[in-house]
């Protein structure tokens, strides 16, 4: 069994525009619960997946509102289709509630840096509505355990 590990971020998005969100987390593992909740503005409905790769997050040309891959080197090319990359399916997040699915998704970062493996996750999310929205993401993560 792998050590478990919680990533949480606060971030802000707007209404109608698809955002792509850093997250800290190991290289690799298995995410356990995925908590998402609106913490401010006008309750709204929203989307979200996870992704192991920058590009991924960034297919369709949309503005990425944290995220960066400006020294990715090296490595298999990215393949052009996000599904590819996929962590989880499409989750629905439901206005003026507090979402959590519990899961067992494995993952591992398929950004391409040198030298050390990358500790990220990437979060599309695409909230309903207008205007700037405050939000809450935590990752329960069981970051899995190399052999020697």
């Amino acid at each position: 069994m792998g050590t478990p590990c919680t990533s949480q971020t606060r971030f802000t998005a707007t209404g109608g525009v698809r955002t792509c969100v850093e997250l800290s987390g190991p290289p690799r593992g298995t995410i356990r619960a995925i908590k998402i909740k609106q913490l401010d503005g006008t309750a709204v409905d929203a989307t979200a997946a996870l992704y192991s790769i920058f590009e991924a997050c960034e297919s369709d040309g949309s503005a990425s509102s944290s995220a960066s891959c400006p020294e990715c080197v090296g490595g298999p090319a990215y393949l052009g289709d996000p599904d590819l990359y996929r962590i989880t399916p499409d989750l629905a997040v439901v206005a003026g509630s507090y979402l959590e699915f519990q899961l067992g998704y494995l993952y591992c970062n398929r950004d391409r840096y040198a030298p050390n493996l990358q500790r990220r996750i990437y979060l599309e999310f695409a909230p309903d509505g207008a205007g700037a929205q405050e939000w809450g993401i935590a990752l329960e993560i069981e970051a899995a355990e190399l052999n020697s």
